[in-house]
């Protein structure tokens, strides 16, 4: 090994994948799928992948099913949570098109590191316009390394390889990602592209792949693949690489018997799973990728496919992304009373209108399980919980005695001091989230003194930490906004001003069929202007955030199932990376990636210790570099004894911080 390579080689880790695909012919999951998951025993959970992504094709897509998904969880997707719950598998997201489902899960430990989940799809059943074939896709970035999956149903019958071609590339060209780098399919890191690709196979009777077939001579047939044909013709997929198959043909079979079903079609390989990886997208790291298993399952008689699976390992960034939020531990919540969550980030950290906090029971096994949620607050508080407060009145009245007593000015310099690093206030310059807070406070408590009216700030500065947290119980304070600073009374509405008069983000979203007493929540806490939680019985499944991320809400006429507008024909956004699996010739590219040492600076990563859950990292390194920010939840009136999590999302799937799990119980009479 060249001595240059080996530090290179400490930067990446090892992250192992586990492909399934199966057309399931409209039939109901069955009991056990633990074989086709790959959950044979004995079962170490070390050995276990990091992430499973699950393609089905042809799940039942009747009027009445659809319809049930609005209140259910799609049996299928119910089926792998089930099999994959015992082993702290989270599911993250899926993304379906009729029959057409694409789901990923992932060990809870690395949510934390997962970022830029988007899903789309594109139709290619009756030019374009019928769901029945096409493409689901979701993508996202893992330690820092863009992954693409991509489950297709391609059209059907031997005769239609053209059509197969065509509908290849149209899903190439259609598709579309909101990322600086990895805009579509090809461009990423790693991309891998499954299902029922219903690839025939050429110039042979039934009866002649009949014989190779009892002959065990079947492999021989793999030359007349019309898939191996266009790849080896650069017609289609052959961007791809497939290892070599070692199965029998997957379809067609009888359904609910051993055997195949020669009466009408030759038997062939139509569910494959192929994959690429740009191996030198970074300077200095050479990525890879490793294939260790490729089989089809032939226990499984339920549809006239068999499911067909793949085992990676793939090589990923070592240094894991830090979490943007950290919880201080939340103590134990009392149901029927008011409860309060504190959290922060580092001051340089902007915070989106669109982030939310859900509430989650320990060992969740879907971010869609949420058992209620409040929006999370942009704005510092300057309320801190009781193993704070002593340090922060101590700092308070030591920066206090330095300015002269009885100003209102410096009250409120003193206040803004608290939240943000030491000077941010006097300077009163905005530019991160914390001086952004500490001058709108300042600049306001100036101005009302100049008319003899002493602000919000500086009658709190002459209140004890327990009065402050009584009396005032104020949830945050508003930052300067590009036109000035920002009011300085709480908001009254239980509700944060949005970045635009035209989106008012709500405390409770639209359709929320909540309990009458749930939707009051707390009336003090409303009138104190703090944000309340919406609560769900914990028995019914939640639907998803109704607001998207700051980068989807954008788009107009996206899909319900979708995050990024599906069919979508925008040019080609110039390729900041080379395509190429072998890379070689891209050193001199003036358009490839940055290094890892100026992307980690443009990231403004720093070192950081990832644990169980991956939340115990190394936070902001000191209090000054912190800005503080405080949640209410209303009275958990609909829910149960038990241990729960909090966990902070941006949109849908995109997890910056979880805390550590704490209790709810009943209060004592």
């Amino acid at each position: 090994m060249p001595p240059e390579s080996a530090p290179a080689n400490k930067m990446l880790r090892d992250f192992q994948v586990y492909i399934l695909t199966w057309n399931v012919v409209c039939r109901a999951p069955i009991a056990d799928l633990r074989s086709a998951l790959g959950l044979e025993p004995p079962i170490i959970p070390e050995a276990l992948p990091d992430m499973y992504a699950i393609g089905f094709q042809e799940v039942s897509a009747r009027p009445q099913h659809l319809l049930s998904q609005a209140f259910f969880e799609e049996p299928w997707i119910q089926a792998i949570r089930n099999a994959l719950h015992k082993y702290s598998y989270v599911k993250v997201k899926h993304v379906r098109l009729q029959g057409l489902i694409l789901t990923i899960f992932t060990k809870r430990e690395h949510l934390i590191q997962l970022r830029g989940i988007q899903s789309t799809y594109t139709r290619t059943g009756l030019g374009g316009v019928w769901g029945n074939k096409g493409g689901v896709t979701i993508r996202l970035c893992v330690y820092g390394c863009s992954i693409c999956f991509v489950n297709s149903h391609l059209a059907a019958h031997e005769s239609e390889t053209f059509q197969r071609i065509n509908e290849y590339n149209t899903i190439i060209e259609k598709q579309r990602f909101f990322d600086t780098q990895a805009t579509n399919i090809l461009t990423h890191d790693y991309t891998f592209w499954f299902g029922d690709l219903n690839f025939r196979v050429d110039d042979c009777t039934i009866e002649e792949m009949k014989a190779a077939i009892e002959n065990n001579t079947y492999c021989q047939m793999l030359s007349k693949d019309q898939l191996n044909r266009v790849r080896s013709k650069g017609e289609a997929f052959h961007e791809f690489c497939e290892n070599d198959i070692t199965f029998a043909p997957t379809y067609k079979f009888q359904i609910d018997r051993m055997g195949y079903n020669f009466s009408q079609r030759k038997p062939a390989w139509t569910d494959r799973i192929l994959y690429r990886f740009t191996k030198n997208a970074y300077e200095n790291v050479t990525l890879d990728l490793k294939q260790h298993q490729y089989v089809s399952h032939d226990l499984y008689i339920q549809s006239d496919h068999k499911p067909v699976s793949a085992f990676f390992t793939l090589k990923v960034f070592a240094k894991p992304e830090q979490p943007v939020i950290y919880f201080l531990p939340v103590g134990t919540w009392i149901i029927n009373q008011d409860s309060f969550a504190w959290y922060y980030t580092s001051a340089d950290t902007e915070l989106k209108s669109w982030d939310w906090i859900g509430l989650y029971r320990e060992n969740f096994s879907s971010l869609e399980d949420h058992l209620g949620y409040v929006w999370a607050s942009t704005r510092p508080t300057d309320v801190y919980p009781t193993h704070l407060r002593t340090r922060r009145s101590r700092s308070r009245s030591s920066r206090g005695s330095q300015s002269r007593p009885g100003s209102a000015a410096s009250g409120a310099a003193t206040s803004a001091a608290t939240v943000a690093a030491p000077g941010a206030a006097s300077s009163g310059a905005p530019g991160t989230a914390a001086s952004a807070g500490a001058s709108g406070v300042a600049s306001g408590t100036a101005t009302n003194s100049a008319v003899g009216t002493p602000s919000v700030a500086s009658r709190r500065t002459n209140r004890s930490p327990a009065e402050t947290e009584n009396a005032a119980r104020s949830l945050s304070w508003p930052r300067n906004t590009a036109d000035g600073p920002g009011d300085l009374e709480p908001n009254l509405e239980g509700q944060r001003p949005s970045r635009s008069a035209s989106a008012v983000p709500a405390t409770t979203p639209p359709g929320d069929s909540t309990a009458e007493q749930s939707r009051q929540g707390s009336s003090a806490a409303k009138k104190r202007g703090e944000a309340t939680v919406s609560w769900r019985p914990p028995s019914s499944r939640q639907p998803s955030p109704p607001r998207a991320s700051p980068s989807d809400s954008v788009v107009e006429g996206a899909s319900v199932h979708a995050d990024t507008p599906p069919d979508t024909g925008n040019e080609t956004p110039a390729e900041g990376k080379s395509c190429s699996d072998q890379g070689d010739d891209a050193t001199d590219d003036p358009g490839r990636r940055p290094s890892m040492v100026e992307a980690a600076a443009q990231a403004g990563r720093t070192d950081s210790i990832t644990g169980q859950d991956g939340q115990r990292q190394k936070p902001p390194s000191s209090s000054s570099e912190r800005v503080f920010y405080r949640v209410l939840f209303g009275d958990q009136t609909l829910l149960v004894s038990g241990r729960y999590r909090l966990v902070y999302l941006r949109g849908q799937s995109d997890v910056l911080g979880m805390s550590e799990p704490f209790k709810i119980k009943a209060a004592v009479s």
